[in-house]
């Protein structure tokens, strides 16, 4: 069954920059919803919806809340100008939008902050960070990129109209019509979204001179711009393909081995990858991902969707518990009885359960972390005891540069102990063994749980 294709609503505020935008696409075909004018068209393996959004807050927000219930986007794109209110941007430079805040909507006399939605709790509407990452990675040397609050109210703002709260109480750096609104309707469907505002005037009371002026770079910069971001959600789409390839593979190989693919759980290691490559497996389907490092998936999990169970597979430092239990449902690294003890008291005191694995290294070699197999009884005796986790099963790695047999013989030692030890599982041992390299001799083994990162993720983009 092939992969649902990405849908990509683009949205821009400007005819000229939609006619720009075309030149990219192909398949452009007219479509007509009530009052609603669109451009379906599709780029590379994104199918694209190309729309106006119309002037002011009212009319952008039944776009966007239109597209939403019949189009069903995966992320939307809005395309614009906007007035600068940061000293740095200067005319021609583009501004992506982090952070949207209502400047009209004032009810103070209500008991509600300047921007605030009345019995919400909301002011501030958040842009998607990765697709934030996405755009900053543009790079040309027409014009600088920053990053900043975008203030939308139904004014068009000249030097007359700029008030002093515009910065000092709200910190504005542009102001613009339409982007709140869209960042309300996405939010609250939950679509991730970005704002690009190309700066039109320094809202010193020449924005219409300015802006005529500087209409053929408004369209330059957001066709260059989208076209950095389809591209690269065009490259993510490898990641569902391989994610499948590589399922396929598992099934053969568990059927070799007289298993069944409902038998193994293929686990996506997403350690030095960028959080959209995630998002696009998430929108396959995928809702388990396995991370190394604490902080790498706090920072994920701060960018995607709160559904998603992350697992905990590096080892983890007593320091860094309690971060782990507030993100992770699963750590497959326990190895001594410091760290489960902690783990026992910090997951009550968040009145969470954690799912663990015990580590077991089997190879001797010392650059790896687990319990020797001699001290592992002792351990699951101390994890029965204790509340606040469930002892799913146990963990293993590998030897480095070993072979076939060398594998199989670390993994089938594996599953002789969880066997052992069977009586301290409530149900059978799972086995968390098997990787990119090794997931054949793993599946030979018994494996429940293969753990695979390079083949589906593609080569890990490691910090300079």
């Amino acid at each position: 069954m092939p992969s649902p294709r990405t849908r990509v609503a683009i949205i821009g505020a400007l005819p000229e920059e939609l006619e720009k935008l075309k030149t990219l696409l192909s398949d452009i075909k007219e479509l007509q919803h009530g009052p609603f004018q669109y451009q379906q068209c599709k780029f590379e393996d994104i199918d694209c919806l190309l729309s106006l959004s119309g002037i002011g807050k009212v009319q952008a927000t039944m776009l966007v809340q239109h597209i939403c219930d019949t189009w069903k986007p995966d992320y939307f794109i809005f395309t614009g100008v906007a007035g600068a209110l940061n000293k740095q941007f200067d005319t021609g430079d583009v501004v992506i939008g982090t952070e949207f805040i209502q400047h009209d909507l004032e009810l103070n006399a209500l008991g509600f902050e300047r921007g605030e939605i009345p019995y919400t709790g909301e002011k501030v509407f958040h842009a998607c960070d990765f697709l934030t990452k996405m755009a900053t990675s543009f790079k040309t040397d027409n014009h600088k990129i920053y990053q900043g609050r975008i203030l939308t109210g139904d004014q068009f703002i000249t030097h007359d109209h700029v008030k002093p709260y515009f910065t000092d109480e709200l910190a504005g750096d542009a102001v613009e019509m339409e982007g709140a609104a869209l960042a309300f309707v996405a939010s609250r469907h939950k679509v991730p979204f970005i704002v690009l505002r190309t700066i039109s005037d320094r809202a010193d009371g020449n924005a219409a001179c300015d802006f005529n002026t500087l209409l053929p770079l408004v369209a330059d910069n957001s066709c260059f711009m989208v076209k950095h971001i389809l591209e690269s959600l065009h490259e993510n789409q490898k990641v569902p393909a391989r994610y499948d390839a590589v399922k396929l593979e598992i099934a053969d190989s568990a059927k070799k081995h007289q298993r069944t693919l409902d038998d193994i759980q293929l686990l996506t290691v997403s350690k030095n990858h960028p959080a959209d490559k995630v998002y696009a497996l998430y929108n396959h389907g995928v809702k388990e991902f396995a991370e190394n490092r604490v902080q790498e998936m706090i920072e994920k999990a701060q960018d995607l969707p709160s559904d998603i169970h992350w697992h905990l597979i590096g080892p983890l430092q007593s320091n860094k518990v309690r971060q782990a239990i507030q993100v992770a449902q699963t750590i497959h690294s326990v190895d001594n009885s410091a760290l489960v003890q902690r783990i026992s008291r910090i997951a009550g005191e968040e009145a969470k359960t954690i799912n663990i694995f015990i580590q077991v290294n089997l190879t001797g070699e010392i650059q790896k972390s687990g319990i020797s197999s001699l001290s592992l009884e002792k351990l699951l005796i101390e994890c029965s005891q204790l509340e606040n986790i469930n002892l799913l099963g146990l963990m293993t790695m590998g030897p480095l540069s070993a072979s076939k047999d060398e594998n199989l013989s670390v993994f089938n030692e594996l599953k002789e102990l969880s066997v052992l030890h069977e009586k301290y599982f409530s149900d059978k041992a799972k086995l968390s063994m098997g990787m990119s390299g090794d997931y054949e001799e793993a599946i030979a083994s018994g494996t429940s749980i293969l753990r695979i990162g390079s083949a589906i993720m593609g080569t890990r983009q490691y910090e300079q």
